[in-house]
């Protein structure tokens, strides 16, 4: 059987058919890299008591119960990796999918593994073009697609996504990587606030009090888009707002201006009425 490598990787997932927030990738990375880290940690148990003097003998062919016994525990494992009953994660809206995968468990000579993986790659592969290719258009979306379609494997795609120049700018690539690294979700507030909340000594008192707000905001744990969200909201009405001051002051200078002038205009034409006198 090919070796689950199924890692996901954060940058910027609700449903199959919607691009993925950030949390909601992070979240299902999180729980990728759980269910592979129990299935080899499963099949690592099993392997090393079946090695050891703790092993009951064979007792077949034919029947073999510590061989059967064996298959059981195998499938098991696998059963669970495939088929968790885990909320949130990325097949629990997929039914159809998950009942396949159950009938191919249940199949009488054992479950194909080959096939089973196969549906799964292929499965995953298509709600990875649904909700890993957020609209930005800095995503290197062509790229990731054509992946996709080519069949190539998940891990490689994830990769090429998260960590190609053409997918983001330096900076959020280094706290893409930043974040896979990550084991927690205080951990990755603590890099949300590093690399956007941050003082610089350019900052002016307002900035600096906005970064303040996130940042408190980030150690709450709010998720990551609906911080940015809100920050970018109200950045764009303190701008509106600042326009709106700036055309206020250029109203009252043009006031101000055809005052000056309508004054000056009289005091010419008082000034040439007394000449002509």
């Amino acid at each position: 059987m090919p070796d689950p490598e199924l890692q996901m990787r954060p940058t910027s997932s609700s449903s199959a058919s919607s691009p993925a927030t950030l949390d909601q990738k992070l979240q299902q990375g999180d729980l990728l890299r759980e269910a592979k880290e129990q299935l080899e940690s499963s099949l690592k148990t099993i392997t090393t008591f079946y090695a050891s003097p703790k092993a009951p003998a064979h007792t077949g062919p034919p029947n073999c119960e510590r061989c059967n016994t064996r298959k059981r525990r195998i499938t098991a494992a696998y059963h669970e990796y495939y088929l968790a009953d885990t909320p949130g994660r990325w097949d629990s809206n997929l039914p159809e999918y998950r009942a396949e995968l159950q009938r191919l468990f249940d199949q009488p000579n054992g479950p194909p593994l080959e096939e089973i993986h196969t549906l799964f790659q292929n499965t995953l592969r298509s709600y990875l073009k649904q909700t890993l290719l957020a609209p930005s258009s800095q995503d290197d979306k062509d790229a990731t697609a054509s992946m996709l379609s080519a069949a190539k494997d998940t891990s490689t795609i994830l990769d090429t996504y998260h960590t190609s120049s053409q997918s983001c700018a330096l900076e959020n690539a280094l706290l893409a990587q930043a974040l896979s690294s990550a084991q927690s979700p205080q951990e990755r507030a603590r890099l949300y606030i590093e690399t956007y909340c941050i003082p610089s000594p350019t900052d002016t008192p307002p900035q600096k009090n906005l970064k303040q707000k996130y940042a408190r905001l980030f150690e709450q744990l709010t998720p990551h888009d609906e911080v940015m969200a809100a920050w970018r909201q109200e950045a764009e009405r303190g701008q509106e707002a600042k326009l709106g001051e700036m055309k206020g002051r250029l109203a009252d200078l043009r006031m101000g201006q055809s005052a000056h002038l309508k004054a000056k205009r009289k005091k010419e034409e008082a000034g040439h009425g007394e000449v002509v006198a």
